[in-house]
């Protein structure tokens, strides 16, 4: 099914500040991307499906789930157009066992992680779900941030990565994501206190639980199941799909832009406030063109 939002590609810094500035003044929300890939969290994509299904790991916690169903999942995981129908048992059970699946890993963080937290406990879920989606736990959260120079480095970032060849190939891209939510858009944490039974995908606005979050003007959406096709991405949700932006940054211009980006104080250093992100922006700044 095609993709209705607009798009544009751009090839230096200031096309690129000239696009967002045609913005200045409403709410815009934006996510960078190495890859053109779907707006779904982690918790829906192909690699956490591929967990879900793996027998092995869930025999630890669950006898038996039933395989894919003959109507590919991970199609409906994706898109809001196909015609509802009456879910089968199969697909109700494979359903319930993911939600499962979804909520152990949360527990665990939850149960495993309080010795590393020194001392400073989440409050609530949100919090919690916050916390283990920035320390790279599968979530029904996706990252956005409010700053649209933070969200180019993230879709430029592994041009150290590639080779003079793969540089050349116009036909590869990162994406900018700009996303033009509503007030109403917006959860309401005190009436939403849990993210696993929310009314539909919203964005929520973290409270500043670390230093990353800051850094990285961070917010998310957080999204809905849905009980007769699971995650919706963005771009196929009918509340949102019109009001996204694609902005397209071919290959061969992320070395140009990442160095416009670091001018500008946008690096790993700035947006991870690490000592190991510190010294991987120091090799870059002194490694030769």
């Amino acid at each position: 099914m095609s993709m209705k939002s607009e798009s544009i590609t751009i090839n230096s810094f200031n096309e690129y500040i000239d696009i967002v500035n045609r913005s200045m003044g409403n709410i815009c929300l934006f996510r960078g991307q190495v890859e053109d890939l779907e707006l779904l969290p982690k918790i829906a994509r192909p690699e956490c499906i591929g967990l879900f299904q793996n027998q092995r790991f869930i025999e630890s916690w669950k006898k038996t789930i039933p395989a894919l169903p003959s109507k590919d999942l991970s199609n409906l995981l994706n898109d809001e157009e196909l015609p509802i129908t009456k879910p089968t048992k199969e697909m109700k059970k494979y359903q319930k066992d993911f939600l499962l699946f979804e909520m152990k890993m949360f527990s665990e963080f939850c149960r495993a992680s309080i010795p590393y937290l020194n001392g400073k406990i989440p409050n609530g879920k949100w919090e919690w779900l916050t916390l283990a989606q920035h320390h790279g736990l599968p979530t029904r959260l996706l990252d956005w941030t409010k700053n649209p120079l933070i969200a180019l480095w993230f879709a430029v970032q592994d041009s150290s990565k590639m080779s003079e060849a793969e540089q050349k190939r116009s036909s590869t891209y990162g994406v900018v994501w700009q996303f033009n939510p509503k007030n109403s858009d917006f959860l309401n944490t005190l009436k939403d206190k849990t993210p696993f039974s929310l009314k539909r995908t919203k964005i929520f606005e973290p409270n500043h639980i670390s230093q990353r979050i800051v850094a990285q003007s961070a917010c998310f959406t957080a999204h809905k199941y849905l009980n007769d096709r699971g995650f919706i991405s963005l771009i196929r949700n009918k509340f949102y799909k019109d009001r996204l932006f694609k902005i397209i940054i071919p290959y061969n211009r992320f070395p140009i832009l990442k160095k416009s980006l670091s001018h500008f104080g946008i690096n790993s250093a700035t947006l991870f406030a690490d000592l190991d992100n510190l010294c991987r922006n120091i090799i870059e700044v002194y490694t030769p063109e």
